[in-house]
């Protein structure tokens, strides 16, 4: 028996010994990375002024103070100019200070649609906005919309800097352009030989929209293992391939960040809208359209181009005589703190259809599981594991017995 115990262990060994030299194989190489990229989704959209975001759970964002020439838009591409001001909002805009009084202060947030492609600066959703909120509401203060969309952001994404920015620039009001669903996107240089390895300290929403634990698995010891484990990435990464996404962890993502904004904006007396653009075709309807937070774009009877996704710049005007007449027939005013406030309690708490995800996200990246909460997770995973131990060691046992008969039979 203690032979077999004995071989047992040299079995073990000689088993971590060669993940070990697998481990540092794979991490020299960078196979995990050669395998990681493909499964992940990019936006390829005006590079020059996107870089890696400073808050990694948004993966890329627009670089302050950049600017590129571009080719883009819908139905045939055309040139234009892009300028990232100093705050990271499009236009060469000066730094974003305190709001002025008897103004109205805008933050829009959304994808390539309000950041314009495909159309200079001034012709954006954004800036035609400014110009007819002016002319639509009475009153002398400025009207100030800053354009936070960004190609590829899904509506997750687009949510967490209106958070941000609810926090850093005290809107008055906070409009979000529905755009893309599905997992976040990253900067497309990341296929080009970036390291998205940031992302795994950084993200813990990573794990469940690209690389999910298996059925019946402790997601404690997944985390932990994609972490730390170049090994264990590749072959989840190798496993998952190029299949297709559960969207069920997206729509978490935005449901999480959606009640979020709602709770932080109610807690400030701002409200929040959501603008429907009409590429989406007119969809919306029933409660969420006539007294909740959705504001839809689409009508009927427009030239083709108005219901593109990267509409000309006379398009995107038209939006935005729409835009401000629904925010007026809303109740919003310039200089009237004590109005908006008033809509903002009108408002629904919760966010309107397509925010309701079902699936319990994971824990904020402070929250994440102690040495003792990993521990506890390895342990129940040597438990699962024990039966296939034990009978190695039985068969090793047999092995060994079978041997001790031939030799003295």
């Amino acid at each position: 028996m203690r032979r077999a115990l004995r071989g047992l262990a040299g079995v073990c060994v000689v088993l971590a010994a060669t993940v070990l030299l697998l481990e540092v194989g794979v991490r020299l190489l960078g196979l995990d990375l050669h395998r990681l990229r493909p499964v992940l989704r990019y936006n390829g959209g005006d590079l020059e002024v996107h870089g890696e975001a400073a808050d990694a759970w948004l993966h890329y964002a627009p670089i302050p103070g950049a600017s590129q020439h571009s080719l883009g838009g819908d139905p045939t591409p055309r040139p234009y100019t892009v300028h990232i001001g100093p705050d990271g909002a499009r236009g060469e805009a000066l730094p974003i200070g305190p709001p002025a009084p008897g103004g109205l202060r805008v933050i829009f947030t959304g994808a390539s649609m309000l950041y314009g492609v495909g159309v200079e600066d001034d012709q954006t959703l954004s800036a035609r906005l400014e110009t007819r909120l002016a002319e639509r509401l009475p009153g002398e203060g400025p009207i100030e919309v800053y354009d936070f969309g960004t190609p590829g952001y899904t509506d997750a994404q687009s949510l967490r800097v209106a958070r941000r920015e609810l926090a850093l620039h005290s809107p008055d009001l906070i409009l979000v352009q529905r755009a893309n669903e599905g997992p976040r996107l990253f900067d497309l240089r990341i296929l080009e030989g970036g390291d998205p390895s940031r992302f795994y300290t950084e993200d813990p929403w990573m794990f469940c929209e690209y690389l999910p634990a298996p059925p019946g698995t402790s997601r404690i010891l997944h985390r932990w293992l994609l972490r730390h484990s170049a090994l264990f990435r590749m072959a989840v990464a190798w496993h998952r391939g190029p299949r297709g996404l559960d969207p069920r962890c997206a729509d978490a993502v935005a449901a999480a960040e959606a009640n979020a904004l709602l709770a932080e904006a109610r807690a400030r007396a701002v409200p929040v809208f959501f603008v429907h653009i009409p590429d989406w075709g007119g969809t919306i309807a029933g409660p969420d359209y006539v007294w909740g937070r959705v504001l839809d774009l689409y009508e009927p009877g427009h030239r083709e181009t108005y219901y593109l996704g990267h509409p000309p710049a006379e398009d995107l005007d038209a939006y935005a005589t729409r835009l401000a007449s629904l925010l007026a027939e809303r109740g919003v005013e310039r200089g009237d703190p004590a109005s908006l406030r008033r809509l903002s309690e009108q408002l629904p708490a919760v966010p309107p259809a397509g925010f309701r995800g079902q699936l319990s996200p994971p824990p904020p990246a402070s929250e994440w599981p102690t040495s003792w909460q990993t521990g506890l997770a390895a342990l129940r995973a040597a438990l699962l594991l024990a039966p296939a131990v034990l009978l190695l060691a039985l068969l090793a046992a047999a092995t060994e017995v079978t041997r001790r008969r031939r030799r003295h039979g």
